[in-house]
């Protein structure tokens, strides 16, 4: 019988720091310096579970994955591209205040269903755009608040559903007006 020996290992873990930084923009290209994909920070936090489980045709999950390896990169090139396209932010100083948003954002003047997007630049050079940017954002407020309108309902807090109520209805009279100007602005 053989001996078998004690075989000790270290593991070491390494602490992570993290930081935010302000910045201002000089141009209109932006610098991502130091970007860490969110599948790479996540397989730092947890590490990916055995990936072959799933790969047996019998395996309950087996049809909820793409096989084939060209579309499968394809698909995932694209998770990438659109994921690196949110963590970009620009601060953008005015007079009076600080302003955090995506430096890319959907583009409004597609066609409904398209992807597409547009920087802050284009959308701040073009009126057009700028309001259908706006509008675009309305109608995400909007539809965030009739669904936490039908949440409180759903939960019983009727004075929440009214508060929710209350503000769709400031929304939609504010695209009214701003839809009445632009009419009396044209005609």
């Amino acid at each position: 019988m053989a001996n078998k020996k004690n075989e000790t290992a270290e593991i070491t873990v390494v602490q992570l720091q993290q930081g935010q930084v302000t910045f201002c923009v000089l141009g209109t290209s932006p610098l991502i310096y130091n970007a860490m994909s969110e599948k790479v920070r996540q397989d730092l936090l947890c590490p990916p579970p055995k990936k072959n489980a799933a790969r047996a045709a019998d395996h309950p999950l087996h049809s909820r994955f793409e096989w084939d390896n060209a579309k499968a990169a394809e698909a995932h090139r694209l998770d990438q591209a659109r994921s690196l396209i949110r963590s970009v932010k620009v601060t953008i100083s005015t007079t009076t205040r600080n302003l955090s948003v995506c430096w890319f954002a959907h583009d409004p003047m597609l066609p409904p269903g398209e992807q597409g997007y547009v920087s802050q630049v284009k959308i701040r050079s073009s009126e057009e755009i700028a309001r259908a940017a706006v509008a675009s954002e309305f109608q995400r407020v909007a539809s965030a608040l009739e669904r936490l309108r039908d949440q409180a309902l759903a939960a019983g807090m009727g004075g929440e559903a009214a508060l929710a109520d209350r503000m769709l209805g400031e929304i939609a009279a504010t695209v009214r007006v701003e839809e009445s100007e632009e009419k009396r602005a044209a005609g």
